[in-house]
């Protein structure tokens, strides 16, 4: 596992503990024309690769486990099929069991532009809501941020959780509108994106409510998750994109790159040698 590169004209790789792999780049390390090449599919180091959203987290539950989740109850989260065969991570909040969220800490710091998206799916019964959201900036089980939907109001919602959600920052309700409605039993792509103090709400891909947040808390602090309220509703597919920004967001991509010894074969291995590794 790498745990150190220099960029000081040697691109230098742990190989076992050790020692390094190291070669001198005449045209330094950014230079595009140096290939390193993967078994499967090919690498280069380009733009592309370095300059794109970067995603920190990806899980689809479907080895049967919610990796790194935090849950405030561990009754009221379950990875179950769904009727589809399909492994999702769902809430058993009937008979009004009350607030259950599922977070998760994303390594290091977010960026100020970040994006969650997840498939929700309100599932229809007696003695329950229809809900399910989105969380961000969550502080604790009293103070996250939250975007998503009441199915049984109809409504697209944006707001901050203190306790209750009374504080919305936006919303839609669609009996007002008449455009449309929420519909229990269905699954709905929710992608929330947050530029710095903006928030977006995009459902299937088309953005149904936006929203700016006052005052002097940082989006980007908490950790992010799922939250529902009194309802059995499944979550799947849940991941984070951040948009880099600034030269230390595109070093810790870069090394992100070589997190695994075996990523890599040389196209030219001619100069490569090892030194004692030192810390």
């Amino acid at each position: 596992m790498l745990d150190r590169l220099t960029l000081n004209g040697l691109w230098q790789k742990k190989t076992d503990g050790r020692g390094i792999s190291s070669r001198k780049f005449a045209a330094g390390v950014n230079s595009h024309a140096y290939q390193l090449e993967t078994l499967e599919p090919k690498l280069m180091l380009s733009g592309s690769h370095f300059f794109g959203p970067q995603t920190t987290v990806d899980e689809d539950f479907e080895d049967g486990t919610a990796d790194d989740f935090t849950v405030n109850d561990p009754d009221l989260w379950s990875v179950v099929p769904d009727a589809n065969g399909n492994m999702v991570y769902q809430t058993n909040g009937q008979e009004f069991k009350g607030l259950a969220t599922a977070v998760i800490d994303v390594p290091g710091r977010l960026n100020k532009k970040f994006t969650i998206s997840a498939d929700v799916r309100a599932v229809g019964g007696l003695n329950r809501w229809l809900d399910g959201f989105i969380v961000f900036d969550y502080q604790s089980d009293t103070d996250f941020k939250f975007a998503g939907f009441f199915a049984g109001q109809n409504q697209w919602v944006i707001g901050h959780f203190d306790g209750d959600f009374s504080e919305r920052i936006a919303q839609v309700d669609l009996d007002e509108t008449g455009e449309g409605s929420i519909d229990p039993n269905k699954t709905y792509h929710l992608d929330v994106v947050v530029k710095n103090k903006k928030v977006q709400l995009l459902v299937d891909g088309e953005e149904v409510l936006d929203a700016k947040f006052k005052g002097r808390d940082k989006l980007n602090d908490g950790k992010v998750g799922m939250m529902t309220y009194n309802t059995v509703t499944q979550f799947d597919n849940f991941t984070v994109q951040e948009k880099p920004s600034g030269f230390g967001h595109h070093f810790r991509s870069f090394l992100n790159i070589f997190k695994n010894d075996d990523l890599f074969n040389l196209c030219d291995n001619s100069g490569w040698g090892h030194s004692r590794w030192r810390r």
